[in-house]
């Protein structure tokens, strides 16, 4: 009964004019592959946006159950292109690689966020600690009791500071748009620094290319195709 219940609450969005406000996010795992066009379906009759999300996060506890649900790269990839097709009627193309999100000066070190998170984004939760990332709210700082520009400073320091040339992704030239980031990385490893196999073998399923192993030559093309 709770779909009805989703629907009914829903109804009454859209009777008080809201539909413009509303998007429906749909996180695609092997429960509900299958209703993908459904979901579409259902929202494009209502006037709703909807969006559409393969990756399923662990626990901030260190469990990882929640990743007992995703789909296979392989699956994920296909899925994107079924929503591509159902909304330009076209092919979709692979991406390339970070030919336009790499860091403007190639010569500097390795910053261990490539995102904007910590840079023009941050995350406050219920208690009022403020994070770059929702995803990976460590460290994290009190927002009522520090100057604005020192919290500001330490955690763009975070983000900013030189990934390790030892790090299993140092030196890989699809971190720019790769969906292994460190937040992810420290849920699936408890280190920032790690390296989450799951996303890391998505951003290769997505551009292409055989997944990365350990002890395999990194990926250190320009730009891929």
């Amino acid at each position: 009964g709770s779909f009805a219940r989703f629907e009914r609450g829903m109804d009454h969005l859209l009777a008080a004019g809201l539909a413009s406000l509303v998007t429906v996010k749909h996180p695609v795992s092997t429960l509900t592959a299958d209703h993908v066009d459904a979901i579409r379906n259902w929202s494009e009759v209502r006037g709703l946006r909807h969006k559409f999300a393969a990756e399923i996060e662990n626990r901030h506890d260190g469990g990882q159950a929640p990743s007992l649900y995703r789909l296979e790269t392989r699956k994920v990839r296909e899925v994107k292109d079924v929503l591509h097709t159902a909304r330009t009627g076209g092919k979709r193309p692979l991406p390339m690689a970070e030919c336009a999100v790499s860091d403007p000066d190639p010569s500097a070190p390795e910053r261990l966020y490539q995102c904007l998170a910590g840079r023009t984004t941050l995350f406050v939760d219920a208690v009022g600690r403020a994070s770059h990332c929702v995803i990976d709210r460590e460290p994290s700082f009190p927002i009522l009791e520090m100057p604005w520009d020192e919290l500001w400073a330490q955690m763009r320091a975070w983000v900013d500071q030189p990934l390790p040339a030892d790090a299993p992704c140092s030196g890989c030239s699809l971190r720019g748009g790769c969906n292994n980031c460190p937040a992810r990385a420290r849920l699936a490893t408890a280190s920032p620094f790690g390296r989450d196999q799951y996303h890391c073998d998505l951003t290769h399923e997505e551009h292409g290319l055989p997944p990365a192993r350990a002890g395999a030559p990194r990926q250190l093309s320009a730009c891929v195709a």
